[in-house]
């Protein structure tokens, strides 16, 4: 007598392995990209506000700062929290990026192995990752709704469509900016997605949809109140020339060229040292990206390709002309979010090469080679290298504490955070103090006893009438130190390498 088979029961979700992977190899390559260097201007910024003690404290900072920073409500929320488990430290405040580059990551299907090694090497990746501001935080809610969406084209299940929806309130929260980009995804996925199945969708999730909708209009009010108080973040104009260096950047060029100090400086002549291997760069991923664009086009409705680009493409317009008309730089970083798409169209065009042979599949080891060497030289070339902020506040105050008298015309939050005692703008010199001179007139300047030592950083910001350089000229200043993106300079008697007593 034969018993009954039972029937096998299988568990209701195995592990996925592969996730475990891809956390690991996110969590790897991002400590690589991440250094000790200082802190420069904004990260400076980020770092005084997440030292705040408590809640209230760091609202009233947030207040305070009335810049870029009160418009990331999330990033900073979160920042906040994580320094009270990580530290303030350069390394430990930016390594919060690892939370969010191991999420972006984790979000996109195991069956994208291209996609997720060309984020991981990515060199726009690196470099952000490096930097404690919003932007791998904003790489990652993209990366989360681009994982969503390429999940419901497969199995239209009610999980994917609330990641989806976690996905926009993170990058919708990151930044004023990242609400623009949030909106440019919910329009592309209704494209992709087809009106009638988002709909179904709609219908099928309303609580979802409601609580989606309700964070979505609750950031939009805070930002509406947030334009009262917030001032210009980037002054500056935007151009042909911001649209030209935003594409340089996302397309992962930085390495490769000249660092940003020697662009701001020499303009397009500091590309010429580095003209061979861009232009061999750029030939070899226009193909990629030609390739990949192709293949979209073949292989997709023409109602995806369309709406998916006019999405995108209407925001980068928006967010071009605000900075236009308000004279505000906008910059590669503001385009963050849209870097995976970028490399979803990059990795289709190498899976597109591959499959065609020997001569193509060259194209894309050359392009690996080159998108790595750049990502490498992103971290570890010292033209890359944020403003040495540390180094030269230690000089600061090692000046002050021998009596120097001592002009700091830089940054004060960045001064202050790495102890540099800096009098209030408008207060007139005082012992013990450094003296922000760049706030002043010329008659005020050249009022004053002449100082020991001039600490400059940054002259088109920090000196932009020139009052300061000319006292320097006209007293025979003698420059001492350069920490990057500084000059130091002091009076021909006076030692600033001298011991401190």
């Amino acid at each position: 007598m034969k018993l009954p088979v039972q029937p096998q029961t299988s568990p209701r979700r195995n592990f996925d392995f592969g996730i475990l992977v891809r956390v690991l190899l996110a969590l790897g390559v991002g400590a690589l990209a991440i250094s000790t260097q200082s802190f420069w201007i904004d990260e400076a910024c980020t770092a005084t506000i997440a030292a705040a003690p408590t809640p209230g404290a760091w609202w009233q900072a947030m207040l305070h700062d009335a810049g870029s920073d009160l418009q990331m409500p999330l990033y900073m929320a979160f920042i906040w929290f994580w320094e009270k488990l990580a530290g303030h430290g350069e390394w430990p405040l930016r390594a919060a990026n690892l939370v969010w580059l191991a999420l972006g990551v984790a979000a996109v299907p195991r069956r994208r192995p291209v996609f997720i090694a060309l984020i991981l090497a990515s060199p726009f990746v690196w470099y952000y990752l490096g930097e404690a501001r919003p932007y791998t935080m904003q790489i990652a809610a993209a990366l989360l709704l681009v994982g969503s969406l390429l999940r419901l084209e497969q199995k239209p299940e009610k999980i994917y469509l609330r990641l989806f929806g976690i996905g926009l309130v993170l990058l919708a929260g990151s930044s004023l900016i990242g609400m623009v980009w949030a909106g440019a995804f919910l329009f592309a996925a209704i494209f992709i997605c087809g009106f009638q199945n988002f709909f179904r969708f709609v219908r099928e999730n309303v609580l979802a949809v409601l609580a989606t909708a309700f964070f979505l209009a609750a950031l939009a009010a805070y930002y509406l109140w947030t334009l009262k108080y917030a001032l210009g973040v980037t002054p500056g104009e935007t151009g042909v020339r911001n649209i030209l260096f935003a594409g340089y950047e996302l397309l992962g060029f930085t390495g490769l060229g000249p660092g940003r100090a020697q662009i701001r400086d020499a303009g397009l002549a500091a590309f010429k040292p580095f003209w061979p291997l861009l232009a061999l760069q750029g030939l070899v991923t226009a193909a990629v990206l030609l390739a990949g664009i192709w293949k979209m086009f073949q292989s997709l409705p023409r109602r995806v390709w369309l709406g998916v680009t006019f999405a995108f493409v209407l925001a980068a317009i928006f967010l071009l002309a605000v900075g236009a008309l308000k004279h505000d730089r906008v910059l590669g970083r503001h385009f963050a979010p849209l870097v995976p798409v970028l490399i979803f169209l990059l990795a289709a065009g190498c899976r597109e090469f591959w499959r065609r042979g020997k001569f193509w599949r060259v194209i894309v080891g050359l392009f690996l080679a080159l998108t790595l060497a750049s990502a490498f030289s992103v971290r570890f070339a010292e033209r890359h290298a944020r403003d040495d902020y540390r180094a030269a506040a230690a000089l600061a105050h090692d000046c002050l504490a021998q009596g120097r008298r001592v002009w700091w015309c830089a940054d004060l939050t960045a001064g202050s955070f790495y102890g540099v005692p800096v009098s209030n703008p408008g207060e007139l010199p005082a012992p013990g103090l450094a003296w922000p001179a760049f706030v002043f007139s010329e008659n005020v300047i050249t009022n004053q006893p002449p100082p020991d030592v001039v600490i400059l950083s940054r002259p088109e910001i920090y000196d932009p009438p020139g009052f300061v350089r000319a006292l320097l000229v006209r007293d025979h200043y003698r420059l001492a130190e350069t920490p990057w993106q500084f000059a130091v300079w002091r009076k021909p008697e006076t030692p600033v390498n001298a011991a401190a007593p």
